[in-house]
């Protein structure tokens, strides 16, 4: 068996008899065939399910019958006795499991950079652009331009997707190269365990002797004098051999609080390339590019609808990650709906339900978002709710109408009632009114993620 990938087709058709046999093509359908291979090591086959339902159901009702299919496929092609044994992980379990496991020579086959963390899949925009180039010249020419690389940002934007992208990029590039990518919590678990076992010159061997190092979330290091020392020693043997050295942190060198000065000074010596949260153009271009995957890693054979992309980008301003969970939230549940012929809006907002709703914006209610709205384009309550089609008193009720729908979960009857519409297909028009503008004009969106803000602050 060459592959992985070749080995799970064959276990494959045996499921495929064994559910037929029994009647039971649908759970073959729904549950086994929304496995997607990951890698396998040792032995051990990783799946990364579709999301925590269905781990929990495959893990519960399937495993058996999954491993007992890859051991039968597995030892009709070899003959050597070796433990077999299989691991699901939901997508989120499974980019923390790689993110927590060192990145060796790849040549090797020791695979641990997600191979989906690429240049291609990472989408571009104002606020990652500088970050990105940055990336992808330091990928290039490693150990020569922007070296170090310090990427920083709030969590969810896309560094971990940056960091293993120039691990890719290199290894595509350099087959030879030894690279390594941890976290900065693996590289000071493995620092200490260096020396209770008295073992420094290994750890030290490990990290230096490298063409690459990539350290992901560096500001867990804060306050730990040793491993800061290990670390100051480790960067000048890689700088001065001329290996490139990446980091990442939720901020910039500068603003890392219990980190020494010379540290800091190094890690201000290559380029800072910071990543904001996204506007809602790129959102918006996010939730297309990751669509096509999550529909393939589904089986998903749905359409959506455009306005599904512009619902879902509306409902968060800051977290990429969070954007990225309502869309396979969505397709997931969607692909469970045999009656579905489009992922549509409809379809968007009684599946997602509360999915965006915090804590904090549970408590926003009808009144404070009406009133905001008012106060923000200088008009009264009685202006809004009246039945004047002027477009200084139109236009912010069809604001206070896309708001109601995005900041709460109140049906199009309730925001009706609110508002003064018997007519609900007008709320309906007056959101996706709002949406296109939104799309269009950069200023309005600026306005309407500020008029946002007043209203979660209120």
């Amino acid at each position: 068996m060459n592959s992985f990938n070749e080995l799970w087709d064959n276990a494959l058709q045996k499921l495929s008899n064994y559910f037929n046999a029994s009647n039971n093509v649908f759970e073959y359908n729904i549950y086994i065939q929304s496995l997607s291979p990951a890698y396998e090591e040792n032995g051990k086959f990783n799946f990364i399910t579709l999301n925590s339902f269905y781990k929990d159901q495959i893990e519960d009702r399937y495993k058996d019958i999954i491993l007992s299919s890859i051991k039968e496929a597995y030892f009709e092609d070899h003959t050597e006795d070796r433990a077999i044994e299989v691991a699901f992980y939901t997508k989120d379990e499974y980019e923390n499991h790689l993110k927590n496991r060192p990145v060796m020579n790849r040549v090797s086959g020791d695979i641990k950079l997600n191979p989906n963390y690429t240049f291609d899949t990472f989408v571009v925009g104002p606020s990652n652009n500088l970050s990105h180039a940055a990336a992808m010249a330091a990928a290039q020419n490693p150990g020569s331009v922007y070296n170090p690389l310090f990427i920083y940002g709030q969590s969810g934007l896309g560094k971990t997707h940056l960091m293993q992208a120039i691990g890719n990029q290199i290894i595509q590039n350099n087959p030879d190269f030894h690279i390594i990518y941890v976290t900065a919590e693996l590289f000071i678990n493995e620092f200490i365990e260096s020396i209770k076992r008295n073992n420094s010159e290994t750890f030290r061997n490990k990290f230096r002797n490298v063409d690459a190092l990539l350290i992901d979330d560096i500001q867990f290091i804060s306050n730990k004098k040793e491993c800061q020392n290990e670390l100051f020693h480790t960067f000048n043997a890689l700088k001065d051999a001329q290996k490139q050295i990446v980091f990442s942190s939720d901020k910039a060198p500068d603003e890392i609080p219990g980190l020494e000065e010379r540290l800091i000074s190094r890690f201000n010596w290559g380029m800072s390339a910071q990543i904001t949260p996204p506007d809602y153009e790129t959102r918006v271009a996010i939730l297309r590019k990751k669509a096509p995957y999550i529909k393939d890693l589904t089986h998903c054979r749905l359409e959506i609808d455009n306005d599904v992309y512009y619902y879902i980008a509306s409902k968060d301003e800051s977290n990429i990650r969070d954007l990225e969970g309502a869309l396979q939230k969505l397709i997931g549940s969607a692909n469970l709906d045999p009656s579905l012929k489009e992922i549509n809006l409809e379809v968007a907002e009684r599946s997602l339900g509360n999915f965006f709703i915090s804590p904090s914006v549970r408590d926003i209610t009808p009144k404070v978002i009406i009133s905001e709205v008012c106060k923000f384009y200088k008009i009264t309550e009685d202006e809004l709710l009246s039945q004047t089609k002027s477009r200084n008193v139109a236009l912010p009720r069809q604001i206070a109408m896309y708001l109601l729908k995005s900041l709460t979960d109140l049906t199009n009857q309730r925001i009706g009632d609110y508002l003064g519409r018997t007519n609900h297909s007008t709320i309906i028009h007056g959101y996706n009114k709002i949406h296109e503008k939104i799309e269009k004009d950069r200023d309005f969106a600026a306005d309407i993620a500020e008029l946002n803000q007043h209203i979660k602050q209120n």
